[in-house]
């Protein structure tokens, strides 16, 4: 190891992983984490979202190789939203117990070199948002940003290897400067999971606040690859979060727009759903769709 790399600890960086009945996945990506003495077991929280009682046992068997490994269990699911608020509130009140909180998928496998480069180019740059680039498990780029429009709620992916400013950036992998989280705030629960992450980057610009790739950092994430039958559960999240996060930060005109523009999408959507043949998947589309409109209607009367 390079004795002029510090090693990183708790006062500079918390990472928080959640786990979700994947006990294998969550204990191999904190290995990964570690495995070049860069990272100190003590930055490490683990957030069980409500997990089995096998798979707890589990998890807390794997976990006794790294004692320093900080754990919090939750009685029930509360989604990726509520899973890492559980670290985020605590350093909203409290910014100077760290400098960064790094929010990491169980399924993402990142380096300390990787951190540390993270870290370097978030101080060079102070950004108050920072993520490495993204590669899917087949070594290809998954992502370098993500763009976004709340006229439409269409979400693109960046794939270029340059760092810079970007729009919003994968959740897999999120950095975050402590000092900016109270100026933020936490991850809104409303979305549970799903453009939380891009709700969150949208958030942070409009305090002036950047939104940072780093390129020279890399992770590889196991998991997020496009699939075309998405499930029920998935694609009533994806119908309901897009309507919420554009007519949350839309302007009227925006809005409006995203209206007009539904009106065209929904029956194409529900015409490319059938065509696939996820027939299961048209009522969650629909239901998802109409909880977003009137959950976002909702949300606009109370801030009257």
């Amino acid at each position: 190891m390079n004795q002029n790399v510090h090693v990183v600890t708790e006062s500079r960086c918390r990472i928080v992983i959640l786990n979700w009945n994947r006990s294998d996945t969550t204990l191999a990506s904190i290995a990964y984490l570690l495995s070049d003495g860069l990272v100190d077991a003590s930055c490490i929280t683990v957030v069980d979202n409500g997990s089995s009682e096998q798979e707890v046992a589990q998890l807390k068997h794997g976990l006794s190789s790294w004692p320093g490994v900080s754990t919090t269990f939750l009685p029930e699911n509360q989604g990726f939203t509520g899973g890492n608020n559980v670290v985020l509130s605590q350093v909203e009140k409290h910014p100077a117990t760290c400098e960064f909180v790094l929010l990491l998928n169980d399924d993402a496998l990142l380096s300390g070199a990787s951190l540390v480069r993270l870290l370097e180019y978030a101080d060079q740059n102070t950004t108050a948002l920072c993520g490495p680039l993204v590669y899917g498990p087949t070594g290809s780029i998954q992502s370098s940003g993500l763009r976004y429009s709340l006229s439409t709620g269409i979400v693109g992916t960046d794939k270029q290897e340059t760092s810079g400013e970007r729009m919003a950036l994968s959740g897999c992998c999120l950095l975050i400067r402590s000092a900016s989280i109270p100026k933020i705030g936490v991850l809104d629960d409303r979305y549970m999971a799903y453009f939380e992450e891009i709700d969150y980057a949208h958030r942070t610009r409009i305090l002036g606040l950047s939104v940072h790739l780093c390129a020279e950092s890399t992770v590889q994430h196991l998991g997020g690859e496009a699939s075309a039958k998405l499930s029920p559960f998935v694609t009533r999240l994806l119908a309901r979060n897009r309507s919420l996060f554009a007519l949350t930060h839309g302007t009227l005109l925006q809005k409006t727009t995203y209206h007009i523009f539904l009106a065209a999408y929904a029956p194409l959507q529900t015409l490319l759903l059938l065509t696939r043949g996820n027939t299961q998947a048209i009522p969650a589309f629909w239901n998802g769709l109409l909880a977003g409109l009137s959950e976002a209607h909702f949300t606009r009367k109370l801030l009257r």
